[in-house]
């Protein structure tokens, strides 16, 4: 690897980035979500929703920034007291970081359809609470433990002499990144009907993405480890994985070589990914399924409540017309 590879791998890391652009997107989600049961909730309106609101908001900034406090409070100690790691530690630490941030991004993959609405919410997922005290509790537990993740995530990097260099940069582009996807949500939710071929294109570069860092990660540790043998590898410059154009598509799993880690890896993990996905679609669908049968069955109950309020007026119209007759 040639020394203007070196400084920008050293400037920035993919894991790291995935790892923010997980914690940024759940969070304002989370925000968003807050945000749009309280304007749609027959709770909070005039003067209470505008409270409410304010409240989301000033919390949300209260916990990101009692989060980044709690990081730094760990974080500083660590770069103070930890000593310099052998270059094999440190390929060691990124590829566990990679393979954590696939799992990360394959969990949001997975929860995108829910997120556009596309699958069907659980019940009792987003409770705004009754009173601003619990709405205050709700969203700053949340955001706090978002933010937080990251820290915690992040914490083997600060021990690295070149770790901490990266989260800048790194951290940069994945809150981008949550940005435009955020973006994406908040079009779909007020402005596209038909959200399902957005759905299967996000979720479908999200778990690209995710097969990417973890089949990179499996590579990291066999560098170190002990690498197994090379099944195929294309000489030609162009399709070189760290040469562009081919190196754009190489977070996504692309590599102008394999070995038999990397062959048993990403199909191992497209198997987990298509599984998730299966799962959550079949949940999503019998979920659906008994919507629908306890709104037919809601119906059926009330139409048969109105017949015998029909039954019981008529029984006493008749009563009250023999009444009459009689006298």
């Amino acid at each position: 690897m040639s020394s203007a590879e070196d400084t920008a791998t050293s400037i920035f890391n993919i894991a790291i980035a995935s790892i923010f652009a997980r914690e940024i997107l759940e969070g304002s989600i989370i925000i968003i979500n807050y945000r749009t049961v309280i304007k749609r909730s027959r709770d909070w309106v005039g003067e209470r929703e505008t409270a409410a609101l304010n409240t989301v908001t000033r919390w949300s900034i209260y916990a990101v920034i009692v989060a980044i406090l709690c990081i730094l409070a760990v974080a500083l100690p660590l770069q103070f007291l930890s000593k310099n790691f052998e270059k094999k530690y440190a390929l060691i630490i990124e590829a566990i970081s990679k393979i954590v941030a696939a799992i990360c991004i394959l969990q949001i993959s997975l929860k995108i359809p829910t997120w556009l609405g596309v699958y069907p919410k659980k019940s009792g997922e987003v409770e705004v609470g009754i009173t601003l005290r619990e709405i205050k509790f709700n969203i700053s537990w949340n955001l706090w433990r978002e933010v937080a993740e990251c820290g915690i995530f992040l914490l083997p990097f600060f021990l690295l002499d070149s770790g901490t260099i990266a989260i800048p940069l790194s951290a940069a582009v994945g809150i981008l990144i949550a940005l435009i996807f955020v973006g994406f949500f908040q079009y779909a939710s007020t402005r596209l009907e038909n959200k399902i071929w957005l759905a299967v294109l996000m979720s479908g570069m999200s778990a690209a993405l995710a097969l990417g860092l973890f089949v990179g990660g499996c590579n990291l540790l066999e560098v170190v480890l002990g690498a197994t043998p090379t099944v195929w590898t294309m000489k030609r410059q162009f399709w070189s994985d760290s040469r562009f154009p081919m190196t754009i598509i190489k977070p996504f799993g692309y590599s102008s070589s394999r070995t038999v880690l990397q062959i048993c890896a990403f199909w191992i993990w497209l198997f987990i990914s298509v599984f998730f996905h299966y799962r959550k679609y079949r949940f999503a669908k019998d979920k659906s399924s008994q919507d629908e049968t306890h709104s037919t069955v809601s119906e059926k109950e009330e139409c048969n409540s109105l017949d015998a309020q029909d039954v019981e007026y008529l029984e006493k119209a008749t009563d009250a017309n023999d009444t009459v007759e009689e006298v």
